[in-house]
């Protein structure tokens, strides 16, 4: 399976993965509203992505 990289498939990657990032940092840093924020944007990028 080849998998194409548009510019969009590209942008909800970093988006997953941006999610991920912030939730670690807000978490090791004890701001859990944060956490939950980063949280709910890689849920949104992986959403994205299953959405087509």
């Amino acid at each position: 399976m080849v998998l194409h990289l548009t510019n969009r498939r590209k942008g909800e990657i970093l988006m997953a993965i941006a999610g991920i990032g912030l939730a670690i940092g807000a978490i090791s840093i004890s701001v859990p509203q944060v956490a939950y924020a980063g949280l709910c944007i890689t849920g949104l990028g992986i959403v994205s992505m299953l959405w087509r």
